[in-house]
């Protein structure tokens, strides 16, 4: 959805680790790219991270979104299990 409309999406699903996302939102920020943080980050203190490298990368305030959806552990459960 966020790749085709020209976002960069960093996803740990895809990259494998937290220190891979990590590089690859640096590295996109950096070259001035958008970027959507597709990963779990149950609370404010994990969301804080990213924020932390959007500030690194002069992203100026008005520019960091933060969106945490609250689902049903039920509805998690069954689309990890619905996961290739």
């Amino acid at each position: 959805m966020f790749g085709s409309a020209g976002w960069f999406v960093v996803s740990q699903d895809a990259l494998g680790s937290r220190q891979e996302c990590e590089h690859a939102c640096w590295a996109a920020l950096e070259e001035q790219q958008r970027v959507v943080v597709d990963r779990t980050n149950i609370d404010e203190v994990q969301r804080s991270h990213w924020v932390g490298i959007a500030r690194k990368t002069r992203v100026p305030q008005n520019g960091i979104v933060c969106l945490s959806f609250n689902v049903h552990p039920d509805v998690c459960k069954q689309r990890v299990m619905s996961r290739k």
